[in-house]
């Protein structure tokens, strides 16, 4: 059994993520939502492969089975990301049972037309209402 992790750190303007697993980090401005960290999954390399396509893999029947997490093994190859931020952006890690249910589209479009105080139980009572079929865990922070 392991688990996966999106940690995130604020130094002077940069955001600094380190991951392992199929949570993911997201980069939201007043015009786009940005994914900034890489699933660790077979589908994902699959997609990277060019063998399917994103579309196809949303659905993919091994989806959630990850190449990477904590608690597997007594040693874990944990990515880093880095990226600017600028005054008003906002910083989303979550869990995929949030992404299972919602499209990125859905989750910019919470974040963008809610107060920030209540993004993350809009975004996981939606994921719930949708199937809720995995544990959804969600956080933000406006820079």
């Amino acid at each position: 059994m392991g688990t996966t992790v999106v940690l995130c750190v604020i130094e002077n303007g940069t955001l600094h993520i380190i991951h392992a697993g199929d949570s993911r980090a997201y980069l939201i401005n007043k015009s786009k939502i940005k994914q900034l960290s890489k699933d660790h999954s077979i589908v994902q390399e699959m997609v990277d492969s060019g063998e399917i396509t994103p579309k196809e893999a949303k659905n993919h029947p091994q989806k959630n089975i990850i190449t990477r997490a904590l608690g597997v093994n007594a040693d874990i190859k944990l990515d880093y990301t880095k990226a600017k931020l600028k005054e008003g952006d906002i910083i989303l890690s979550c869990t995929d049972g949030l992404t299972n249910y919602l499209s990125e589209r859905d989750i910019y479009k919470i974040c963008s037309q809610n107060v920030l105080s209540s993004v993350t139980d809009k975004l996981v009572a939606e994921g719930n209402k949708r199937g809720g079929g995995d544990n959804i865990t969600v956080s933000v922070i406006r820079y």
